[in-house]
């Protein structure tokens, strides 16, 4: 299930919910890099929106998950793909990853 919450914020952090869903499917799919990086296009052209800012909400979506259940973000499959788009998109940020 979608989980939104209908909170103000920034705008490109709202897919972020929608990008970990379906929850304990989306991780297996062998091809999951590309599913979620046409994912994050798609809503970052829905939304007029810089995909890198979409990445690294997700991102920080995934660490605050991770953290919630005492783990690690690093072993995180949709983690690593958000950290991966989002260096492909603003190469800047590789390095405060």
């Amino acid at each position: 299930p979608i989980d939104p919450k209908g909170l103000v914020g920034d705008v490109a952090f709202e897919p972020s919910a929608f990008l970990r869903n379906p929850i304990g499917i989306i991780q297996h799919d062998p091809n999951l890099l590309e599913v979620t990086r046409t994912r994050i296009h798609s809503f970052a052209e829905a939304i007029d929106c810089p995909a890198w800012r979409i990445a690294a909400w997700a991102a920080i979506d995934r660490m605050s998950i991770a953290n919630e259940y005492g783990r690690t973000a690093i072993d995180d499959k949709l983690f690593l793909c958000h950290t991966q788009i989002l260096s492909e998109e603003y190469p800047a940020a590789a390095s405060l990853l």
